[in-house]
């Protein structure tokens, strides 16, 4: 009787850890899916709070441009004449080439050679 009591119970110890395999599988199988879930949610958040980085600098950005061209434009503009209506265009100004200055031919030019200095060695 010992050998069928024996049986029984490594046949009943069988189905316990086949239960509970099973439920270990499903525990395993629901914690990754939690995972996952919370993973892309993580994900989400720090993807929002890159664009909404990004959009801020963007926007200084755009808030600076502004700034420095209404800065720009507030010196320039009270110094800019209204155009007239009709501007006269203006005629081309023919410039004359100079006229050589030319030597008189009854004066030669006489080039006198300069001394030159010895070096003296005492």
């Amino acid at each position: 009787m010992t050998k069928v009591r024996v049986q029984d119970a490594t046949k009943e110890l069988s189905q316990g850890v086949e239960k509970l395999l099973g439920d270990v599988s499903r525990s395993r199988t629901a914690a990754m899916g939690l995972f996952q879930s919370l993973r892309k949610q993580g994900d989400d958040i720090e993807r929002k709070q890159r664009e909404q980085k990004e959009l801020q600098e963007r926007e200084a950005r755009q808030q600076q441009y502004e700034q420095a061209a209404s800065f720009m434009t507030a010196y320039s503009t009270e110094d800019v004449p209204e155009p007239a209506a009709e501007v006269p265009k203006q005629q081309p100004v023919k410039v004359q080439e100079p006229q050589p200055v030319k030597a008189p031919a009854s004066q030669p030019v006489v080039v006198e050679p300069k001394p030159v200095e010895k070096p003296v060695v005492v």
